[in-house]
């Protein structure tokens, strides 16, 4: 009898053991680092063709929904060789960010375009962000610091045509307008 309740006790805390080595690794997701929990939500999400499947994951929700908390963060990130994807992944993070850091991180992301620090794919992705399903830079058009930003991408000299016309879509408020007679937005 001593010997089956022994080997249930030594059982019960191997398991006990595995469970707590799991829990200290995400123990503390304060202590985990931006890139720490890129790669985390990258492991979880291996395919963003659903890029609303990053809703799912625990630790993108932890950014998303504090995003004041990390938007330097994001910036940093960027600017690093890092995966086109996770590069993605940080940029949806900061979504919920409020008008005016929202604008001031777009103009970071244009800043880095500009010192070749990301190409003209990912600055697309980040100004008209796919993610972002409450469409704040279509909805903002008149808002005169977005304006300022926009206009100086268009004075670009190195962002293509085809990027310049979503530019000016988005100022002459055409992309707004769409966006309301397809009943994307109110």
């Amino acid at each position: 009898m001593k010997t089956i309740i022994l080997t249930l006790l030594i059982f019960a805390m191997s398991i006990f053991a595995v469970n707590a080595s799991k829990l200290l690794k995400y123990r503390n997701l304060d202590s985990l680092n931006f890139e720490e929990r890129i790669k985390i939500i990258h492991s979880k999400v291996v395919d963003l063709t659903n890029i609303f499947a990053l809703h799912h994951v625990k630790e993108f929700n932890e950014v998303y929904f504090t995003p004041l908390r990390f938007e330097s963060s994001v910036i940093q990130y960027l600017q690093k060789s890092v995966d086109f994807q996770n590069k993605i992944i940080a940029i949806c993070t900061m979504t919920k960010l409020p008008l005016n850091e929202n604008i001031k991180i777009l103009d970071s992301y244009f800043s880095l375009y500009n010192h070749n620090k990301i190409d003209e794919q990912l600055l697309n992705r980040c100004i008209f962000n796919e993610f972002d399903t409450d469409y704040t830079v279509a909805k903002q058009y008149k808002n005169e610091s977005l304006r300022r930003l926009l206009n100086k991408m268009l004075e670009c000299k190195t962002l293509s045509k085809g990027f310049k016309v979503t530019v000016k879509e988005t100022l002459n408020g055409k992309w707004y307008n769409d966006l309301k007679k397809a009943r994307r937005i109110k």
